[in-house]
């Protein structure tokens, strides 16, 4: 008797286990198509260019930024949606204010009691980095900085209920 009782949890558990892998990779499956589109439309336009890195951004429009080796230099590709024609905005790495002097910047300028998450971006067809910080005052920020020169550009900031 009790070997078939667990027989039977194993079974459900094995049975939980594969729908939740199964929805898992079912939900990413966009995602990842769109990357894979995105790697092709970047290698399409510049056949050199070694991809090392993929993320997806999402902000007004979801955008794929694409970090490789391009003419023997670090490069960033922001590759646009096809619906929006596969626009690709393709920059220097070193044309840009790097992550670490971005969050340095922050750290002096504004305080934050944690970070959240610093990420390339896209605002008004522009690159951007993307901060979300937690503020001395437990307020989360949103904020966004040229790529470029780092300026500020925009906050938005929302009260936290936890």
């Amino acid at each position: 008797m009790k070997t078939r009782i667990w027989s039977g949890v194993t079974v459900v558990v094995v049975l939980m286990t594969w729908l939740l892998i199964d929805t898992y990779v079912t939900a990413r499956e966009p995602m990842v198509q769109e990357q894979g589109t995105a790697r092709e439309t970047v290698l399409a336009a510049y056949p050199s260019m070694e991809i090392s890195e993929t993320t997806t951004y999402y902000g007004d429009v979801a955008v794929q930024v694409i970090r490789g080796q391009y003419e023997q230099e670090p490069h960033i590709a922001w590759v646009f949606p096809q619906e929006e024609g596969s626009k690709i905005v393709l920059r220097k790495e070193s044309d840009g204010v790097s992550k670490t002097a971005l969050i340095d910047k922050v750290k002096t300028e504004r305080n934050p009691e944690k970070f959240l998450s610093v990420k390339l971006g896209i605002k008004d067809e522009k690159p951007v980095w993307s901060v979300v910080y937690i503020a001395q005052d437990g307020r989360q920020y949103y904020e966004f900085y040229a790529f470029q020169t780092g300026e500020f550009i925009e906050s938005i900031s929302l009260k936290r209920t936890t």
